[in-house]
């Protein structure tokens, strides 16, 4: 693994909810196979997309706690995109290192434009039984430690 060949790697982990990037990443899949088969009416990859990111998210939760223990941050994604100055700090901090004078630039105004940012991005409004399977197989990451921050 990296964390086994880089032994002094660190992992810097940014962790959307899976409510959100499940959907998301269907919706997006969705877009795509329509720019080549034209609009569709049922996504025939919406359960395997499911059933993919649920077993990324779980490969990804055993591989922090197996190979990067005391090497991880783990960044919430609302954090990153609602307070992307705190996290970027978080990150610096993480790392042992001080953002330079352009750097610190670039941070104060991204955190400008994320307090100005809403999304317009729609999903599928029939997604209950996905949401009853993503809890299900992900509650660990839904009701813990960053539950109000995903």
């Amino acid at each position: 693994s990296i964390a086994e060949t880089f032994t002094e790697a660190n992992l810097i982990y940014m962790l959307r909810s899976p409510l959100k990037t499940i959907p998301s990443t269907i919706s997006l899949n969705a877009n795509i196979y329509s720019v080549f088969s034209g609009m569709i009416k049922e996504n025939p990859f919406a359960e395997k997309t499911t059933d993919t990111i649920i077993c990324w998210y779980k490969t990804t939760n055993d591989a922090i706690k197996k190979y990067w223990c005391n090497r991880n941050i783990i960044i919430p994604f609302k954090k990153i995109t609602g307070q992307p100055e705190t996290a970027i700090t978080e990150i610096y901090k993480f790392l042992k290192l001080t953002p330079g004078a352009e750097m610190q630039a670039v941070i104060n105004d991204e955190q400008q434009l994320a307090g100005n940012y809403k999304s317009t991005h729609q999903y599928d409004e029939d997604i209950a039984d996905t949401e009853k399977e993503i809890y299900l197989q992900l509650n660990f990451i839904l009701n813990g430690k960053y539950k109000n921050e995903i």
